[in-house]
Formats: C-alpha cells, sequence, structure tokens
C-alpha cells in the first residue's frame, strides 16, 4: 500500500509524460493536526485533483481510470486519448501543476509533490 511519509502530510505523486500531459497522479496523506473536512490544504488538493479528473472524464476519447479508496487517498490515470485534445489535456495538467506549486510553497511542511 502506498502512504504519504509523514503522518501529517500530503503526498503527490505525478507521472508527467514529455508531451506535457499528465499519465497518473497518487495522493495520499492528510495535511496538519485539523481534523478531516476543516483543513484548507487538504480541500484545495482534493479540488484539484478532481477537478482535473473530472473535466478530462467530459471529453469523448478519453479514457480515465481513478479510485479514492478511502478519505485522504486518491488515484487516477489517463489510460487513452483522442490526440486531438493534447492542448486541452496539456492545460489541464498544467493548471494542476502550478495549483500544486502555489500549495506547496504556502504550506512546505503539509504538502510533497514528487513528478517522474
Amino acid at each position: 500500500m502506498w502512504l504519504a511519509s509523514e503522518p501529517s502530510q500530503v503526498h503527490i505523486d505525478i507521472v508527467l509524460a514529455p508531451d506535457g500531459i499528465i499519465r497518473r497522479v497518487r495522493a495520499d496523506g492528510h495535511a496538519g493536526k485539523a481534523a478531516a473536512g476543516n483543513n484548507l490544504l487538504c480541500a484545495a488538493i482534493t479540488v484539484l485533483l478532481r477537478s482535473l479528473f473530472e473535466s478530462w472524464s467530459r471529453y469523448p476519447g478519453v479514457t480515465l481510470d481513478g479510485a479514492a479508496a478511502r478519505p485522504g487517498q486518491l488515484a487516477f490515470r489517463l489510460e487513452a486519448f483522442d490526440p486531438a485534445l493534447t492542448a486541452t489535456l496539456r492545460g489541464g495538467s498544467d493548471i494542476l501543476l502550478v495549483g500544486l506549486a502555489g500549495l506547496q510553497r504556502e504550506y512546505p511542511d503539509g504538502l510533497v509533490v514528487e513528478i517522474e
């Protein structure tokens, strides 16, 4: 089982392809000591990740596989897409990466992002 490195951190592992499109995201953990549902960092991360997954899932020709096995855990994989959507998917990837980088600057002890 893949788990966050620290109990009070969110750890996000991203696989970014050479074309700039995210192919896989795995997030696990809970940042800080606030109760689940009361943590701004966790809420922001959840909104970013779910928004990317849900927006991509609306495009014909995009195949995603994902799960939220338990609270504090979310993973998805882009399995296939219509090449005509390359710029759109790259834009979504950019938004997620910029959003996570901003959160990492604001909460350096609460968020670890690794990009492969």
